[in-house]
Order: structure tokens, then sequence, then C-alpha cells
């Protein structure tokens, strides 16, 4: 059950942190550099999550 609590707290936080990141991104009129902004701030967003699930992976293994 500690495992499942962990993984619950991991993916809260995880979630916390994307919306805490792509909101700025929704902020403003549609442009061609608003758009690039936004998908670049999304990249970036996931592979942060992707680190934070490979770290996660290691530290319970």
């Amino acid at each position: 059950m500690s495992l499942f609590r962990s993984l619950i707290v991991y993916l809260g936080g995880t979630l916390l942190v994307v919306f805490a990141s792509i909101s700025p991104a929704l902020a403003d009129a549609p442009d061609v550099s608003k758009v690039e902004n936004f998908a670049t701030n999304v990249i970036q967003v996931l592979t942060v999550l992707a680190g934070l699930l490979a770290a996660g992976f290691f530290v319970t293994i």
C-alpha cells in the first residue's frame, strides 16, 4: 500500500507542475510566435515529466 500512496503523491505533484508550467503559454492571442512558444513549453514540460518518471523508477527499484 505504501508504493500506491507514493505513486499517488508523485502523480499529484507532476500534475501540479504541468498546470503551473503550461498556464502562462495559454494566456495570449493566437500568433505564429505564440504557437511556437506554446509548443516549446509543452515539449519542455513533457521532457521534465519523462525525467521525473525515469527518476521515480530508479528510486523505487
